[in-house]
């Protein structure tokens, strides 16, 4: 049973630390090369085949300049609401080339549609 959890936090962990390169505006090669490691090693990771260590963790934190903390999914949510909440953060990331009046419009609606689905877990 212990490792179906393990599988399942690497494969929720990856994405949330591709999550993280991306809105730093890197590929995996630049983040391997600021790094200084193998240029697959990010794609490995992202992709669950490598189990990071805490000190590598903490080397793409600081190079995607965000609290390592960042990396875990949020265990007090439901895991339909976890990705959920993926899905709408890396929206927003896709979205800063939009003109602010219309971001904001749309970030207003992916509010909108978290506190409605929260209201439908709470029911």
């Amino acid at each position: 049973m212990a490792d179906e959890e393990e599988i399942q936090l690497e494969n929720l962990v990856g994405p949330l630390i591709a999550d993280a390169r991306e809105a730093a505006g890197l590929t995996q090669a630049e983040a391997a090369e600021k790094a200084g490691i193998h240029h697959q090693t990010p794609g490995d990771i992202e992709r669950g085949k490598t189990r990071p260590s805490f000190s590598m963790l903490m080397k793409l934190a600081k190079i995607y300049n965000v609290p390592v903390a960042s990396f875990f999914p949020d265990y007090e949510l439901s895991d339909e609401l976890s990705e959920t909440d993926i899905l709408i953060n890396a929206i927003n990331r896709d979205l800063k080339h939009l003109t602010p009046d219309y971001l904001d419009t749309l970030k207003l609606i992916a509010e909108a549609m978290r506190k409605r689905l929260e209201s439908a877990k709470a029911s």
